[in-house]
């Protein structure tokens, strides 16, 4: 109930002769209104009727909660052989007149009562006619301001998890607390904003959060006591990773079978971890997971079938992103290249067109064949293709020998085994001694000489000689005869 103060304003105003509200005196008063009059009987004593009471000025609840609804009632009495005189009732707060003025309602409601609502109290009942105005006591009123309690923070999206770019909202609330509360939001001790309302929650937006906004957040409520504070949430920002960088660290400038290649796959961008895997032609070769960031690698032993695309990709939950294609070219080194001869006939004679055929089983292309007669290079033929080469020339006396190829892609030369050529000349061939024979006396012998070449040349002077002589002879001795066929 409103504290009620004895004397001054709260006094009946008609006990004050200055009061404008003052009641008039019956024998002055024109109309003699104010007192009722006796018949002038001897037997009878005169009295006045009071027309109603001061009024009393009620509150409900008694103790008015700041941010709850008041109710003020004027309450008094018309005497009752004057009850349809008409009241009017208003109320003061410090002196000024509340709502829009005085009215026939002897309620006054006031929807939510503030801290500024505070202060000296009074109700006023007044009759137009006769006019008589009283006043009811003058009450202290105090607005009760209930503390914000159990201040909490919550978080959307809810988890705390956030994708750079997305908007994370901090909305901070109280169980309860009255008036007007000032919100405010911290990071890591860092003030965010502050808003002064009057309600048990209000919200701060922090738009397209970047990885730096990753911390600890906290709210504060205050409504003119003590700050509450919120407990600590994390908030975690992840950035998408960003298309990775493919590279290939080889040995040498050109991949050979047999090298060891690093693959090494990095995304400039992105929280960690991340899953990186590696791939050739879209064939998984492998993964491996970075939990703080940075690249992966992974080594791969050539084989033939490692030529190709690869590629690799990158992906930490948030979204997966591939790299661009590189192409990798595995070299093969040539094998021990294989000479044969090709002659048009068994026994190559001086003029025979001969072909030297010198072919690599094994080993990437171009393919360079050099061909050589005693370590003489005869020539060299590129087969651009792979496969092998011919080299053709013509046979002269002094093409006999040994002959060798030599084939080399950039990776090493191998060199054939060796492969020997005798050549004939064919001009000592036309004439072939094939026997001599001769009679003496009753027997006969026969010596059968081949000849081939020079050789054969000389002997066959030697056997002319022989014949002379054998003719010489036979003049002495009949019955010896030679006898020479060739062919």
């Amino acid at each position: 109930m409103p504290e009620s103060l004895p004397g001054g304003p709260d006094e009946d105003l008609d006990r004050h002769p200055s009061s404008s509200h003052r009641l008039p005196d019956p024998l002055h008063h024109p109309h003699g209104s104010q007192t009722l009059q006796p018949h002038l009987d001897p037997g009878l004593c005169s009295f006045s009727l009071e027309l109603f009471p001061h009024p009393v000025l009620k509150a409900s609840p008694s103790q008015p909660i700041e941010g709850g609804p008041w109710t003020l009632t004027c309450e008094t009495q018309l005497a009752f052989q004057r009850s349809q005189v008409q009241l009017q009732f208003c109320f003061f707060r410090d002196g000024h007149t509340l709502g829009s003025g005085c009215s026939s309602s002897p309620e006054l409601q006031i929807p939510t009562m503030g801290s500024e609502d505070s202060g000296l109290y009074q109700c006023k009942a007044e009759a137009a006619t006769p006019r008589i105005t009283k006043m009811s006591r003058v009450s202290r009123v105090l607005v009760q301001r209930i503390p914000v309690s159990d201040v909490n923070l919550e978080i959307q999206p809810p988890g705390g998890q956030l994708i750079e770019g997305e908007n994370l909202v901090l909305i901070c609330s109280v169980a309860t607390g009255t008036g007007n509360i000032t919100f405010s939001w911290h990071k890591e001790g860092t003030s965010l904003g502050r808003k002064t309302q009057r309600s048990l929650l209000a919200e701060l937006r922090v738009p397209a959060v970047q990885k730096r906004d990753t911390g600890r957040y906290y709210c504060a409520a205050d409504n003119n006591h003590v700050p509450i504070l919120s407990k600590r949430i994390t908030v975690t920002v992840r950035s998408l990773v960003s298309r990775p960088v493919l590279t290939l660290r080889a040995p040498r400038a050109q991949a050979v079978v047999g090298d060891v290649v690093e693959l090494h796959c990095e995304a400039l961008r992105g929280s960690p971890p991340i899953l990186y895997q590696f791939y050739l032609e879209d064939v998984t070769l492998g993964n491996s997971s970075v939990p703080s960031g940075g690249g992966a690698s992974f080594n791969l032993s050539l084989t033939t079938e490692h030529s190709g695309n690869y590629s690799c990709e990158a992906d930490n939950g948030q979204g997966a992103q591939r790299s661009h294609r590189v192409s990798l070219h595995v070299l093969v080194p040539v094998s021990h290249p294989v000479l044969t001869f090709r002659t048009p006939r068994a026994q190559a004679v001086v003029g025979d067109v001969v072909g030297l055929h010198c072919e690599a089983l094994g080993g990437s292309p171009p393919i360079l064949y050099q061909f050589y007669h005693e370590d003489v290079i005869l020539g060299n033929i590129l087969a651009p293709s792979g496969g092998g080469a011919s080299f053709n020339f013509s046979l002269t006396a002094e093409h006999s020998g040994n002959y060798s190829c030599a084939a080399n892609n950039g990776l090493g030369a191998q060199r054939s085994e060796v492969v020997a050529l005798s050549i004939t000349d064919p001009k000592l061939l036309p004439l072939k001694l094939k026997y001599i024979s001769w009679l003496s006396g009753n027997s006969r012998r026969r010596i059968v000489l081949m000849t081939t070449g020079v050789t054969g040349g000389l002997l066959l002077i030697l056997v002319f000689a022989a014949t002379w002589l054998y003719r010489i002879k036979s003049q002495k001795k009949p019955g010896f005869a030679v006898k020479i066929v060739a062919t």
